[in-house]
C-alpha cells in the first residue's frame, strides 16, 4: 500500500510540477496568475487516438456536456466561461439540477435535450468538453468535424472505452446485443437504460487508457492548465490523494473485502472490471476488484464470483435505483454473500464515469460499502 501511495504522490508531483508553493493560500476567487500561454494538453480524438490541444488564451465560451465538468469549472472560479450546459434527461434529480445551474450560471443556456450541432454553433464556442459518447456522428459529430470548425474538443479521459481487445467486442455487442437469456437462465432485466454512456460503436479503441483515479487527477490538472487555474487544480488533486492516504491508514489490518460493480442492461449484465474507473476506486479504497475477464457476464458467472460487496450501477432517478436493487431480490441470487449480508449498494452511473471533482465523493461511497465501520468522512 505504501508503494501505491508513493506512486500517487509521484504522479501528482509530475502533473503539478509547474505550480508554485502559493497554492495553499489562493482560492477560486483570487486573481488569475500570470498567463502561461500558449499551453498544450494531451487528449484524444473520437477514434481514441492521442490528440494535442493547444490554447493561446483561456477559453471564454465553453460548451459543457456533463454537469460534473460544470462543477469542476465552478470550483476553479471559471463558471462564467460556460456558455451552454447539457443535463441529460436520464440524470437523477434532473429538474433540481436545472434549477441549481440556472441560478449558478445565469448567463448560460441550460438544456435538458441533447444539443445539436447548430445549437452548439449558435453560442460560438471556443471549447467543447464532454464524454466520449457526445462526439459521435449521431450526436455532436466527431472531433475531426469540430477541428475543421476551429473548435477544440476535450474528451474526458475516463469516459472512453478501455484499450483492451474485449472492449471492441463489447462495442459490437452494444449495437447488436445477443438475445436475452431464457427464463431458466436467470431473472429478466427490468431496468430502463440507454446504451451505456461510456461505450458505443467505435472503430479504434486501442489508445483509450484504462479508467483510473490518476486519469481523474490528470483531467483536473488539464483544466487548471487550460483555464490558468493551476493552484485550484492542485488543491483538488491533493484532496484526492489525501483521501486515499487516509483510507489506507484507517483500514489498517482489516480483512480485504472483495467487490464487483455490475449493471443490468438489455437483458444482460455488464461488468465494470479492473480496467474501469470504479474498479480502480475499489482498489484505491482498500478492496479487491473481482474481474470475471469479460464485459458481459451471465447470472451464473456473477453468482460464481460471489464477492463480499456488489455495487449495482443505475441510470436515472429513484425509480431506476429501486429497480436496479430489485434485481438482487430474484431467488437466483439469494445465496450470494453480498445478498445474504445486505451488502448490495446502488451507485449512479454519473458517479463512476469521469467523476472529475466528485472523485472523492464517489470513493467515499465505495469505502462505506467496503468498510461500513469506517467514518463516512475523514
Amino acid at each position: 500500500m505504501k508503494r501505491l501511495l508513493l506512486m500517487l504522490l509521484m504522479i501528482a508531483a509530475a502533473v503539478l510540477g509547474g505550480c508554485s508553493g502559493q497554492g495553499n493560500t489562493q482560492n477560486a476567487a483570487d486573481p488569475e496568475p500570470l498567463p502561461a500561454y500558449p499551453v498544450t494538453v494531451h487528449n484524444y480524438t473520437s477514434e481514441g487516438k492521442m490528440n494535442d490541444l493547444t490554447f493561446q488564451a483561456a477559453p471564454r465560451r465553453v460548451v459543457v456536456c456533463e454537469p460534473s465538468v460544470a462543477d469542476t469549472l465552478l470550483a476553479m472560479g471559471v463558471g462564467d466561461r460556460i456558455a451552454l450546459l447539457y443535463i441529460s434527461p436520464y440524470m437523477e434529480n434532473g429538474e433540481a439540477l436545472q434549477e441549481k445551474y440556472e441560478k449558478l450560471l445565469p448567463h448560460a443556456q441550460i438544456v435538458r435535450s441533447a444539443p445539436g450541432v447548430q445549437q452548439v454553433k449558435s453560442v460560438n464556442p471556443d471549447l467543447i468538453i464532454g464524454w466520449y459518447k457526445d462526439f459521435r456522428e449521431h450526436s455532436l459529430g466527431n472531433t475531426n468535424f469540430w477541428n475543421e470548425q476551429g473548435v477544440p474538443v476535450y474528451i474526458e479521459e475516463n469516459s472512453g472505452p478501455g484499450s483492451a481487445p474485449e472492449d471492441r467486442e463489447m462495442a459490437s455487442l452494444l449495437n447488436n446485443p445477443p438475445p436475452p437469456p431464457e427464463e431458466s437462465q436467470g431473472p429478466k432485466d427490468a431496468v430502463r437504460a440507454p446504451i451505456p454512456a461510456d461505450m458505443d460503436n467505435v472503430s479504434d479503441t486501442d489508445h483509450f487508457p484504462p479508467g483510473t483515479v490518476e486519469s481523474e487527477m490528470e483531467f483536473l490538472s488539464h483544466m487548471g492548465d487550460i483555464f490558468n487555474r493551476p493552484m485550484q487544480a492542485e488543491r483538488l488533486i491533493e484532496r484526492i490523494i489525501g483521501e486515499i492516504e487516509t483510507t489506507q491508514a484507517m483500514i489498517g489490518e482489516r480483512t480485504e473485502q472483495t467487490a464487483m460493480a455490475v449493471e443490468f442492461s438489455r437483458g444482460q449484465i455488464q461488468e465494470y472490471g479492473k480496467r474501469r474507473l470504479v474498479g480502480d476506486m475499489i482498489e484505491k479504497m482498500g478492496g479487491k476488484t473481482v474481474d470475471a475477464g469479460s464485459k458481459w457476464i451471465t447470472p451464473q458467472e456473477l453468482i460464481q464470483a460471489d464477492p463480499d460487496v456488489v455495487f449495482v450501477v443505475y441510470r436515472g432517478g429513484p425509480g431506476d435505483r429501486a429497480t436496479a436493487l430489485a434485481q438482487f431480490q430474484e431467488p437466483v441470487y439469494a445465496g450470494m454473500k453480498a445478498v445474504k449480508n445486505r451488502r448490495v449498494f446502488a451507485i449512479p452511473n454519473t458517479k463512476i464515469v469521469a467523476s472529475a471533482i466528485h472523485t472523492v465523493e464517489t470513493m467515499r461511497l465505495i469505502r462505506q460499502g467496503l468498510y461500513p465501520d469506517l467514518p463516512a468522512e475523514r
